[in-house]
């Protein structure tokens, strides 16, 4: 829904286009895979940080 907000306020998300569309989503998912793989990157260094007592 964010990104038919975005795209219905004149921005272009940046997708990947992966993801098509299904029965629960009919125009496919905007997300951009490469977000995401940072995302796990950066909640395992949170993590490893954590642990050093910080």
């Amino acid at each position: 829904m964010m990104m038919k907000m975005l795209e219905a306020g004149g921005l272009s998300p940046l997708t990947d286009n992966i993801r098509t569309a299904d029965d629960d989503n009919l125009q496919g998912c905007g997300r951009f895979e490469r977000v995401k793989a940072m995302k796990e990157a950066i909640r395992a260094w949170v993590e490893e940080i954590a642990g050093e007592g910080g």
